[in-house]
């Protein structure tokens, strides 16, 4: 059974996930109204960094006001204790190393993992005739596809589709 300061760490962990998720949102929100075209949730550039920079925040308020720990404080600790962070880094290196190769065992066994384009975009002859793509690529209801080639059984699509 589970001590009331153990639950109560994962209360105070659970809260920090929720504050970064809400400071992000709120940060992402402030840059839609002001019109600032900044996603925060991009894989890269100036969102990922300024993410990075909410995360790395909420992270130090965390530990400063719910912890009340000093952030050099807790460094100088790791370093006297390299030992034992030494050790627990091996142990998630193995784990990550482990779920990685089940990861891939699985990706194989089912077949492996690989891009196909007729498959992916399901034209088929009629469908074809009926597209309508949106923004540079608008193409009206049963007009012809330039740079789509169609055979009986599927159609596959050569970039880019242009539209007379």
């Amino acid at each position: 059974m589970p001590t009331l300061g153990e639950v109560m760490r994962i209360i105070y962990l659970l809260g920090l996930i929720a504050g970064i998720f809400l400071a992000s949102f709120g940060a992402q929100s402030i840059f839609n109204a002001v019109g600032i075209s900044i996603d925060l949730m991009a894989a890269s550039g100036a969102g990922q960094i300024i993410n990075y920079a909410i995360v790395l925040i909420c992270a130090y308020l965390f530990v400063t006001l719910v912890w009340r720990q000093s952030v050099t404080g807790f460094i100088v600790l790791y370093f006297q204790n390299w030992r034992k962070a030494r050790s627990g880094f091996w142990v998630c290196a193995g784990l990550a190393v482990i779920v990685g190769l089940l990861w891939y065992m699985f990706v194989f066994a089912a077949g492996g993992a690989r891009e196909d384009f007729a498959r992916m975009y399901a034209l088929t002859d009629a469908a074809a005739r009926n597209v309508r793509f949106s923004g540079a690529f608008l193409c009206k209801a049963a007009e012809p596809l330039l740079g789509v080639v169609t055979s009986p059984a599927k159609t596959y699509a050569s970039f880019p589709i242009s539209c007379p």
